[in-house]
């Protein structure tokens, strides 16, 4: 590359990482360089705020995995640069002079990202880059723009979402000094081929959310009590499973080693038929799971969405980087990422969906994890999120779920997910209106 096209990026450095790691992956061309100036703790000026020294490293984290991934098709040298008092304009100005400097001595050409930062800081480098001559950008995540600031004021320029697609959950979580495990859960007791039985739980799960009896039949399956419109047959090591109308067992079923054999729609009627101990693990813990999985994974497949994903059916965790023990260690069920946004979806089926304990873990999640998390709580539990229910328990975790900013998806709007998980925000925003929050 020739001298005179080395692009450096100065980024002022205040509360939230994303923009931050947004910022350089927006602006044509890609910076080389990115240099960002650091508040100092105004109690102790002779230190730099632990609080934004964080943020840095989260930023430098991140970016630094994503050039990686890229093998090095994205290329970028995160540095630290001056730290400064965040109120003083004077003392801002000659930190961003000496950087801007600096760099042009170098052959770089600078651009100022002033997303981050104080508004003194912003207002320091807004005057150094008209001293200098130097683009500033500001990235706007509300409106998802990226605005040219100077030379000249250019605002309405939209995001380039294909310079987002390389943010995934590993990078977003690095953003916030969080590591990324992945488990296999109870895995171990299946055999045969792995990818042809995911395949088929995931069309399954699909089966299940979109027939109208489909989660209603699960419920029926594990009732403790016996019912006329149940019952359990024992067959060859085989569950079916009956109503009181028909039988619902498909009459010829593809056979896998290991999992659900078979799920088809009959006209009305839904086909089960699995063997038995991998069945009632299954409809317990994953069906959910699967479906929600399957619904971002055909949203990554559209490319007005495009989504990354983990993988579905092994549970994700995230611990706090370092040696001490995590403060906080919980399963995600699906986790993805979406133009800089990250999706957290916590799956629950049965009685424990009107738990409190598990919004308060996502909520818990969502603030450690900032802005840019959207949290779903995914349930087959009627009347969930319904305002005119007059189920009591469903009500009262809506309120509670909305409160705490958590979009609900219940048992009727389970067909209809994959509008949910296009635009969180603004279903949320609607809920909350239906509920009067």
């Amino acid at each position: 590359m020739n001298i005179e096209n080395k692009t450096a990026m100065i980024s002022l450095i205040s509360e939230q990482a994303i923009p931050n790691v947004m910022a350089p992956l927006l602006v044509s061309p890609l910076p080389e360089k990115i240099i960002c100036i650091l508040p100092k703790d105004t109690d102790n000026p002779s230190q730099i705020d632990k609080d934004y020294e964080r943020v840095y490293q989260g930023i430098e984290s991140a970016l630094s995995q994503i050039c990686r991934n890229t093998n090095n098709a994205i290329c970028m040298d995160i540095q630290a640069g001056e730290t400064v008092l965040p109120y003083e304009l004077n003392e801002i100005k000659e930190a961003c002079r000496r950087e801007r400097e600096r760099c042009s001595s170098e052959g770089y050409t600078v651009i100022y990202n002033i997303t981050g930062g104080t508004k003194i800081m912003a207002q320091a480098a807004l005057a150094d880059a008209k001293q200098g001559n130097c683009r500033v950008v500001y990235v706007d995540t509300e409106s998802r723009q990226l605005i040219e600031i100077h030379p000249e004021f250019e605002a309405g320029n939209r995001f380039q979402e294909d310079k987002l697609r390389v943010i995934d959950v590993k990078h977003y979580l690095a953003a916030y000094g969080l590591g990324l495990r992945i488990f296999k859960g109870q895995q171990a007791g299946y055999s045969g081929s792995q990818k042809e039985i995911a395949e088929h739980f995931k069309e399954a799960a699909c089966l299940i959310a979109m027939h109208k009896e489909g989660p209603n039949l699960v419920k029926k399956l594990f009732k403790t009590n016996e019912g006329k419109d149940k019952t359990y047959s024992k067959i060859l090591n085989e569950f079916e499973l009956s109503t009181s109308q028909r039988v619902l067992l498909e009459e010829v079923v593809i056979t896998l080693n290991k999992g659900l054999n078979s799920i088809s729609i009959q006209g009305d009627e839904l086909a089960i038929y699995a063997d038995g101990d991998l069945y009632k693990f299954w409809w317990e813990n994953c069906w959910l799971e699967w479906y929600t999985f399957s619904v971002i994974e055909d949203l990554h497949m559209k490319p007005v969405t495009d989504w990354k994903y983990n993988l579905p059916w092994n549970d994700v965790k995230f611990t706090w980087d370092g040696s001490h023990s995590p403060l906080i260690d919980n399963q995600l069920d699906v986790a993805a990422t979406r133009g800089g946004r990250l999706l957290i979806c916590e799956c629950k089926t049965g009685s424990g969906v009107t738990e409190s304990e598990h919004l308060f873990q996502l909520s818990t999640i969502g603030k450690r994890l900032g802005a840019f998390a959207d949290l779903v709580y995914v349930t087959d539990y009627p009347d969930l999120g319904n305002p005119f229910s007059r189920h009591e328990k469903a009500k009262k975790q809506s309120v509670r779920a909305l409160a705490l900013d958590i979009l609900i998806v219940g048992l009727e709007q389970l067909p209809y997910l994959a509008s949910y998980l296009q635009e969180p925000d603004k279903w949320l925003r609607k809920q909350k209106r239906q509920f009067g929050l």
